[in-house]
């Protein structure tokens, strides 16, 4: 089985037991659509989530700061993830 490399883990099911695994690879067989479709959902949750977290600490911050700041962490994370090689 391959490796799956998640959050710059050398290979989740190192941190996972068996139950983790079966759900890993009931993952694998899903459709390719189905796939693409729970990645857009979990970013538009972690989204929701960073974007709840910025309003929690700036509650007086406008819609179009808070879309900023948004952006700005964003974009902070995919430099970070490339620095770290965790994104090729």
């Amino acid at each position: 089985m391959d490796t799956l490399h998640v959050s710059g883990r050398r290979d989740v099911r190192e941190s996972y037991g068996p139950p983790q695994e079966a759900n890993l690879e009931r993952v694998g067989r899903l459709k390719p659509e189905t796939k693409v479709n729970m990645a857009i959902e979990m970013t538009e949750a972690m989204a929701r989530v960073c974007s709840d977290g910025i309003k929690a600490r700036n509650p007086s911050m406008t819609e179009e700061e808070l879309m900023k700041e948004l952006r700005e962490r964003l974009e902070w994370a995919k430099q970070w993830q490339h620095r770290e090689g965790h994104v090729k």
